[in-house]
């Protein structure tokens, strides 16, 4: 008997310490790290469309990887960064345009889709047209010290000229 109520009040205690996390408490963090991920979207093309690539390392993780149905390896941070680059200094009057339509976070892990152009001048109609289109799906992983960061990117051509 004497074990049977050490057990119970040992299962009490236990049970006492466990808190559960209200679901409105989840949704509150769901929606603040959903921002934070767009946020990291949004400030990785506004770095690009500045010209601003000593900054692009800081948005992707080290053992980053990007892959596309055209390239037999994935792509690592570096070289992905000197692909911008190239493209930047190609056409140094481009912007990227990049559009969030999913974002799907849980805990330290979130999806990311997005539908992506590369906008050129295009004398013949006087405005800015998609030079190249892609959709994209991008992982992130959050680490306690450096925040939400990039570690996997899949994408395939939507349209090109």
């Amino acid at each position: 008997m004497k074990k049977f109520i050490l057990l119970a009040m040992l299962i009490a205690f236990t049970a006492s310490c466990t808190k559960e996390v209200p679901e409105s408490e989840k949704k509150i963090a769901r929606s603040t790290s959903e921002k934070e991920v767009t946020s990291l979207i949004d400030s990785f093309v506004v770095s690009f469309n500045s010209g601003i690539f000593e900054k692009m390392p800081s948005y992707f993780t080290n053992d980053y990887g990007g892959y596309t149905p055209d390239s037999d390896t994935a792509l690592g941070p570096a070289q992905y960064k000197n692909e911008l680059q190239k493209l930047y200094n190609r056409y140094p009057d481009g912007k990227l345009q990049v559009n969030v339509e999913n974002v799907y976070v849980s805990e330290d892990l979130a999806a990311v889709q997005t539908f992506s152009s590369f906008m050129t001048f295009d004398p013949i109609e006087g405005k800015l047209s998609p030079l190249s289109s892609e959709r994209s799906l991008k992982l992130l992983r959050k680490t306690k010290n450096d925040g939400w960061k990039i570690f996997k990117s899949l994408s395939v051509p939507a349209f090109s000229y």
